[in-house]
């Protein structure tokens, strides 16, 4: 079910920006759950969320899931900073 309202929330949060910054206080507490599937996918669709303030939400998740003990949520903290520099390349070289 999450992994369903997470896709929404990336497919959709361009066009309702609003609810995407309600969502957000959730996905952070979803990037310290103890299950690494659901820290891994949080992650996933905090950083795939395309708003211009998103880089102050992600960055302490991020520095987390770099030392986190999953391999899984390490893979995707490596894919998220990707996906954040390739998609807001404007915002990252200012920050």
């Amino acid at each position: 079910m999450k992994k369903m309202i997470y896709l929404y929330l990336s497919n959709y949060a361009h066009s309702e920006p609003e609810m995407a910054i309600m969502c957000i206080n959730s996905l952070r507490r979803d990037c310290d759950n103890e299950d690494p599937l659901v820290r891994g996918l949080a992650l996933r669709s905090l950083c795939s969320l395309r708003m211009e303030s998103m880089l102050e939400y992600v960055e302490q998740p991020l520095h987390k899931a770099f030392d986190d003990i999953s391999a899984y949520v390490r893979k995707t903290a490596v894919m998220s900073v990707l996906k954040v520099i390739l998609d807001c390349v404007d915002l990252v070289s200012a920050f």
